[in-house]
């Protein structure tokens, strides 16, 4: 999945989200993976 800050981009769509897989890459060239992710209520 290719996520890109648009219109589009929905928050609830991520709440309904579990067990997902995120790869961030930073402009500094850097990469941050985080896998097995889900929301939590507080």
């Amino acid at each position: 999945m290719l996520l890109r800050d648009s219109r589009g981009t929905s928050v609830i769509r991520f709440n309904n989200q579990t067990n997902i897989t995120i790869v961030a890459q930073l402009a500094n060239g850097k990469t941050i993976l985080a896998s097995n992710m889900w929301t939590v209520d507080e």
